[in-house]
């Protein structure tokens, strides 16, 4: 649910900041006065449309578990499944955008203080400065201020107890203004007529009267109501806020919680609880849409259903991944003699070589050997001969009385390195030509492998497929069994999810007809084919329109279609936390069809957050809150929650025209007051 909507710099509206309400919101306005521009933005925030405005922002509380999100898998942080997120207290943008009459606004970021303060006067050109300040400010101050107020205000959120203070305070401030149409959550409103204490509930009552109660009478009732509430809110998955943004300034960026995420990936979230009836698209009358609807009429009337329909989306997967082995097996038996050939190739390769780890590195060193023996030999020989002729030398040392030991041992030293390296090379009977060839053989594996090590563990591999290869027929043969036996329980289950969804068929037909009639659309029909087992069994689902396929609908009939069709889900679905955008659904429909319309949407609150652009007066008779976008100049538009008074006034408008009289608007509140009594 949208709580709180922020546009500033938009093509219609430069500035407005609007607290939003669950139920059946209603839009309306003189044309070109801004209404779409308004749903634009709000779309343009989830990257359903282009962004046209220097930042829109929007808080809504979601039970992302429920359904089905998850936003780590989107790249968002993941802690805002258990904790709530204060979206009011916390939104930092929201402290430097908004200009407040009574305050003067100050940006963290201009640290020098030579921005002067703003004036009631000056907003315009303030909001213009801030907003480009905002943009370019540093996202981590952003972030820390953000968390630094979440942690302030956690307490409070976890508080059972202030919920309800909250609630009763909400409760005390509906009976205080009788011109203010209550919250959809709590539906009781003051009558104007001469029972002024006569109240009626209507989600506890479904549109029973209530007799005159006195005024502890319904203190009681409200507070049960209250406790009643916080009862059910403590069954539900817990909600998570989230502030949801778009900047543009040179380029547009789009925000989860001040962090960064891609326009693709927001839209992809988005798609999971927000529908947009404009134009001719959504999924509605897909066949996999009606699937689950159906599927969910036949789990209320025949309890087993669901329990075979699980059993049949768990055999589902295993026969497909068994036809996928067996399709691998078949494709590998098709080229099993070449598989087996290069098997044996491979390991014939490799086993002539008969590789030894480190071999390779030992032959080069003794082919670097070889290659030098002839020079050492002849230079060893040489230098001994040197060291033979040394003799005057120690004949000269003794006639000068000189010490020639160390001489004589170094002398030795020199002689016997000579004669063991000489002995190293004489000993070296290695045939040159094998070595050659031996060397050849290996780095050819080595070039083939990378290494002895390598080839060796190729060779283990290639043999191991070689026994596959050869045991392939035996695991065919069995794989073919199970493949059969799964073949024929899918084909017995899907037939039994036919025969099931086939008895509840005509209550599906029978319950979509019932909407179609309140559109004063055609009867509708559908068709129950059977193709092969697929997802979803082997039914598919063809909806006609007094035999009119949807491909050649107008775009009229077919988002008419598609509302009866939410209907219908709705009726066999708890989930209530969707949002629904209209944008002037009712255009060039008749009193009767624009009636109807307004009939399901009142209907469809109770499980979307609803919000309609509407030109007639039917969708404001029985919306929650009526909102009016009137022009404040030429080029700027604003947006407001109209009272009693005001909303009969625009009622009026919408039914007699700009000229307004007094039997006008006693026409317009008689209505509005029958539509009151009847809700």
């Amino acid at each position: 649910m949208i709580t709180r909507i922020l546009i500033d710099k938009s093509p219609a509206f430069s500035h407005i900041k609007l607290d939003l309400h669950k139920g059946f919101n209603v839009i309306s306005g003189v044309s070109g006065s801004g209404k779409s521009v308004f749903l634009h933005a709000m779309l343009s925030a989830f990257g359903l449309k282009e962004s046209h405005a220097a930042l829109v922002e929007i808080n809504l509380t979601l039970r992302l578990k429920e359904i089905g999100i998850c936003l780590e898998d989107f790249g968002i942080a993941g802690d805002l499944d258990t904790d709530d997120f204060d979206i009011k207290d916390s939104n930092v943008k929201d402290s430097v955008i908004q200009a407040d009459s009574n305050k003067q606004i100050e940006s963290k970021t201009n640290k020098d203080s030579k921005m002067p303060q703003v004036s009631s006067t000056n907003e315009d050109s303030a909001l213009q400065t801030d907003i480009n300040v905002q943009i370019d400010s540093n996202v981590k101050d952003l972030v820390a201020q953000t968390e630094s107020k979440t942690q302030r205000d956690a307490t409070a959120n976890k508080d059972l107890s202030s919920q309800a203070d909250s609630n009763q305070q909400r409760v005390s401030a509906i009976q205080a203004d009788n011109d203010i149409q209550t919250d959809s959550a709590i539906q009781t409103e003051s009558k104007t007529n001469k029972n002024p204490n006569k109240q009626k509930d209507s989600k506890i009552s479904n549109n029973s009267k209530i007799s005159k109660e006195s005024a502890t009478q319904q203190d009681s009732i409200l507070q049960t109501d209250i406790h009643m509430q916080i009862d059910s809110t403590k069954q539900k998955t817990p909600s998570n806020n989230l502030v949801i943004s778009v900047l543009k300034k040179q380029n547009t960026r789009y925000f989860i919680n001040n962090q960064a995420i891609s326009k693709k990936k927001l839209s992809e979230i988005a798609h999971h609880f927000i529908k947009y009836i404009s134009i001719k698209d959504g999924n509605e009358l897909e066949n996999d849409y009606m699937l689950h609807i159906l599927d969910s009429i036949t789990m209320q009337k025949d309890s087993k259903f669901n329990e075979i329909l699980q059993e049949y989306n768990q055999t589902f997967i295993e026969h497909k991944q068994c036809k996928i082995k067996l399709q691998e097996l078949e494709e590998m038996q098709r080229n099993i003699e070449n598989l087996k050939d290069f098997a044996q190739f491979e390991i014939d390769k490799i086993t002539k070589a008969q590789p030894q780890i480190g071999e390779y590195e030992k032959l080069m060193s003794d082919k670097k050997l070889l290659s030098k023996k002839e020079k050492v030999m002849e230079t060893c020989n040489k230098a001994l001969l040197e060291l033979d002729s040394l003799d005057s030398i120690y004949k000269a040392f003794e006639l000068l009385n000189i010490d020639n030991a160390s001489f004589l041992s170094h002398i030795m030293e020199a002689r016997g390195h000579i004669e063991n390296g000489l002995d190293e090379f004489n000993s070296l009977d290695i045939d040159i030509e094998s070595l050659l060839e031996r060397i050849s053989l290996l780095a050819d594996i080595i070039r083939r492998y990378g290494s002895e090590e390598d080839a060796l563990k190729h060779l283990a591999m290639q043999q191991q497929k070689l026994q596959e290869y050869e045991s392939i027929e035996f695991d065919k043969t069995k794989i073919e069994e199970k493949f059969l036996n799964l073949t024929k329980r899918l084909e017995n289950l899907a037939n039994t999810l036919h025969e099931k969804r086939k008895d509840c068929l005509p209550i599906f037909v029978e319950k979509l007809n019932y909407y179609a009639k309140e559109l004063r659309l055609d009867s509708v029909s559908i068709d129950q084919n059977k193709i092969e087992c697929y997802q979803y069994g082997l039914d598919s689902l063809q909806i006609y329109l007094a035999s009119k396929q949807k491909s050649v609908l107008s775009s009229g009939e077919y988002n008419r279609m598609r509302l009866a069709m939410l209907c219908v889900a709705a009726s066999y679905n708890t989930y209530s936390e969707g949002i629904l955008i209209l944008d002037e659904i009712d255009a060039n429909l008749s009193g009767e069809e624009s009636e109807g319309v307004a009939k399901l949407l009142q209907f469809l609150s109770k499980h979307y957050q609803v919000f309609a652009i509407s030109h007639q007066p039917f969708m404001p008779l029985l919306c929650d809150r009526h909102y009016l976008v009137s022009k404040e100049s030429e080029s700027t538009s604003t947006i407001k929650l109209l009272n009693k008074k005001e909303r009969i006034k625009e009622v009026a408008r919408m039914i007699s025209g700009s000229k307004l009289d007094k039997h006008a608007l006693s026409y317009a509140e008689k209505l509005l007051q029958q539509q009151q009594n009847s809700y």
